[in-house]
């Protein structure tokens, strides 16, 4: 019975990782070059745990909806310099507030832990390091339209 509920939670987390909606590898690529223009920051917003994995947490940048971002995929948005408040709304909403510059990447990380209900969700900046190394091994997702 137990092997039976652990292949049934497995299968789930495939089938619900596998929903996102992903970029073509072209683009994919150029985003993992990092490149900035000098007039704009790059916000990177991904995930990297396998915990929770089945779930998909939607997320919006100043109120306008990116799309959800599952385990092993990620965002990036070239914005101008300015504040911008990264919301998460799954079950209780988080929100990130992050001031930027331009000519500079910013790495946001959206960490899960599994709660007893639910999962219990942070966000945080990664520096610079990490988080490329992060974002090198997910995949972009398409933005919502």
């Amino acid at each position: 019975m137990k092997k039976a509920v652990v292949y049934i939670l497995l299968l789930m987390g495939l089938v619900h990782c596998s929903s996102v909606p992903l970029e073509n590898s072209a683009r994919d690529q150029v985003a993992k070059q990092f490149l900035v223009k000098p007039d704009r920051a790059n916000i990177y917003i991904y995930r990297n745990k396998f915990v929770g994995g089945f779930y998909k947490y939607p997320i919006s940048v100043n109120g306008r909806a990116l799309g959800v971002v599952s385990s092993s995929t990620y965002y990036v948005l070239a914005v101008k310099e300015g504040l911008y408040k990264i919301k998460e709304s799954y079950s209780w909403p988080v929100e990130y507030s992050l001031s930027v510059k331009n000519g500079r990447n910013y790495f946001i990380f959206v960490d899960t832990a599994m709660g007893f209900f639910s999962p219990n969700i942070s966000i945080k900046e990664q520096d610079e390091s990490d988080g490329r190394d992060s974002v090198l091994s997910r995949s972009l997702a398409q933005r919502q339209r």
